[in-house]
């Protein structure tokens, strides 16, 4: 079990820092794409036609994208008064109960998800003739990521048997 674990966050911590360089690469392009329409709107009476569709696809990616780098350094929202009620021995199975519910959503979402790409496949956006199908591909991505960030989470809290204060 612990070399699972350590194998499992060896791939996550790889998953983060990829991550977070693909998020920051998207961010820094809206950021590009929009001084540029910006400048053009107001200087030269120009508007780029393709600005909004394309701005829609970057930043689904860059959510769904982004609240796996939020999971996995775990700085997501926490009932910090219900973790105190749950002290000590009860914490680590009262938040593996939280993550089996976690990961049952996110199943639920990747799932539907992939029957949503699957119906979307054929067709394409009215204005670049994109594939629909990129516009939801970030929602499946980050359900699978995050559901491996939260077994690796649930994995460690079964291992150490207590979690830390600041887990949930």
């Amino acid at each position: 079990m612990n070399d699972l674990h350590a194998r499992m966050a060896q791939i996550l911590r790889h998953a983060d820092h990829f991550i977070e360089v693909i998020t920051s690469t998207i961010l820094v392009v809206i950021i590009a794409i929009n001084a540029a329409e910006i400048v053009t709107r107001s200087f030269f009476n120009f508007s780029f036609d393709w600005i909004h569709e394309i701005n829609l696809l970057l930043a689904n990616w860059l959510y769904f994208l982004g609240i796996c780098l939020v999971y996995y350094r775990q700085q997501d929202i926490t009932i910090d008064f219900v973790l105190r009620i749950f002290a000590g021995r009860l914490r680590a199975p009262f938040l593996i109960a939280i993550n089996v519910l976690t990961v049952a959503t996110l199943l639920v979402v990747a799932w539907y998800g992939w029957e949503l790409l699957v119906l979307q496949a054929n067709y394409k956006t009215m204005g670049l003739g994109l594939r629909n199908h990129w516009f939801s591909l970030p929602v499946v991505l980050g359900a699978v990521v995050m559901i491996a960030i939260v077994l690796c989470q649930s994995l460690e809290l079964w291992l150490r048997r207590d979690a830390p204060e600041s887990a949930a």
